[in-house]
């Protein structure tokens, strides 16, 4: 039986990726082609990113230079 995917499921999976496999997960996501899911989609990707950068972004100034 499949399993069905709940809000919040995908969150969770994808927060543990790295950087490099959280950017491969969106490159190689099917693209689709009506304009209400191409929007659906970007609005996804881009709350899966926002969600992924909170706990995984550099303190401020940590690689700037001297």
């Amino acid at each position: 039986m499949a399993q069905i995917i709940q809000p919040g499921d995908m969150s969770e999976y994808t927060k543990n990726l790295t950087a490099e496999q959280l950017i491969h997960y969106i490159a190689s996501d099917y693209v689709e082609l009506s304009h209400d899911k191409v929007v659906w989609q970007r609005n996804d990707f881009m709350r899966i990113c926002q969600e992924w950068l909170e706990p995984n972004r550099e303190p401020k100034g940590e690689h700037d230079e001297p």
